[in-house]
């Protein structure tokens, strides 16, 4: 892969090393990563003992 992107570089000498591509090509900012990590470790749906509980909760109220 030696194709020439401008006359003086060339795709190998790029270095992506510390680079995310993912933030770069949707224009995401580096400072809401923290959000992201947040939003990570979330969990979308409650664990079962909570499950458990609400179910408990109404039953008894019926």
């Amino acid at each position: 892969m030696d194709k020439k992107s401008a006359p003086f570089i060339t795709y190998k000498d790029i270095d992506l090393t510390d680079t995310d591509l993912l933030d770069d090509a949707w224009g995401f900012r580096y400072e809401f990563r923290d959000v992201f990590d947040l939003l990570e470790t979330l969990k979308p749906e409650p664990g079962p003992m909570v499950t458990e509980k609400l179910k408990k909760n109404i039953s008894d109220s019926y």
